[in-house]
């Protein structure tokens, strides 16, 4: 039976197991307000309920898991000086994520295609990720004048190497075999098997018995920067690369806890910029962004958005600019 209030979510409770559905094709599952509350809705009926086991979160649309958050929402809550929503849209996404972490119940998420922004953080706050092969990893916030958030500061961190660097500053994309490499997947699995796959987890199978983990040949850091790619045209916001910086720099110190709570924070200063507003328009417009305002980082504002001592946001904004550099001669392109 359907227990969702959402239309762009489909929940039903079988036996020991909530099927959570993301079910908004045409904006490519990218979850509005209304589907953060609901999860959040939903998440608590689960925990109401002793039999239920496990959660396991997943997409009707082939090829897409979750773009990532509702940015054009977003961006309009902002563009209109409606900032009690645009306040509202984080502090819920924050509470989801972490409900899914402290939650007791075994949360599953099955991705087949692509895992971007708001996706890779609701994957990353479930305790297994399942993938397909084609599947793609990305925080690509910096395109459009935002940063990686949804606990980015953390796991990102946590990752391996420079990947996580490369993928919060670069704005790169992650293949499914980097993605197993670095440990964001638990399994991988070819497109044939996704449906029994599925099947198995709404049936409540261990997860041993449905998919061995799989390396698929190998097994170096190394292996896993190759499988980084670019994610789209366009420029980097020259503010939104510094507070990646240094939010990775900070989130390597702090639990996950504390780094949602500071994300939230700068979430909401970084959707009143002007940047925000005019780089998901270049965006949902495909056409390139003239500019950014400023084009340089303010060592200034970037010590507001961070509430950091102004000497630190001197370091990471002349990071960030000697990083972009860097960027703008090997990938002629961005």
């Amino acid at each position: 039976m359907q227990i969702s209030r959402c239309p762009h979510i489909r929940a039903e409770i079988v036996g020991q197991v909530m099927r959570l559905v993301l079910d908004r094709p045409r904006s490519l599952n990218a979850h509005s307000l209304e589907m953060l509350c609901e999860i959040e809705r939903l998440l608590d009926v689960a925990n109401e309920r002793p039999n239920v086991k496990r959660i396991v979160i997943s997409s009707s649309r082939s090829g897409v898991f979750c773009a990532g958050g509702d940015i054009k929402a977003v961006a309009a809550y902002s563009h209109d000086c409606q900032y009690g929503l645009v306040h509202k849209y984080f502090q819920t996404n924050k509470r989801v994520l972490s409900a899914l972490r402290s939650t007791p119940i075994e949360v599953v998420c099955l991705v087949n295609g692509i895992c971007f922004g708001g996706g890779f953080g609701l994957s990353m706050a479930s305790d297994v990720r399942i993938a397909t092969q084609s599947s793609s990893f990305a925080m690509p916030e910096a395109r459009i004048g935002f940063y990686p958030d949804v606990g980015a500061s953390h796991f990102l961190a946590q990752m391996p190497g420079s990947v996580g660097r490369r993928l919060g500053g670069e704005a790169l994309v992650l293949t499914a075999l980097g993605a197993m490499e670095c440990g964001i997947v638990d399994h991988l699995v070819d497109e044939p098997e996704l449906e029994a796959t599925q099947v198995a987890l709404w049936r409540g199978a261990p997860i041993g018995e449905i998919k061995a983990p799989r390396t698929y040949g190998g097994s170096s850091i190394t292996d896993a920067t190759k499988a980084l790619q670019p994610s789209g045209a366009g420029s980097l916001c020259p503010t939104s690369v510094a507070v990646a910086d240094y939010l990775l720099s900070w989130g390597n110190e702090h639990s996950i806890d504390e780094c949602l709570e500071y994300e939230a924070d700068i979430s909401l200063r970084m959707a009143l910029r002007p940047d925000f507003v005019s780089g998901v328009s270049a965006v949902l417009g495909k056409r390139p962004l003239a500019s950014w305002t400023p084009d340089d980082v303010d060592p200034r504002e970037l010590a507001q958005i961070l509430s950091c001592p102004l000497e630190v946001a001197r370091e990471f904004a002349g990071e960030a600019g000697k990083a972009l550099s860097v960027m703008s001669s090997d990938h002629p392109g961005f």
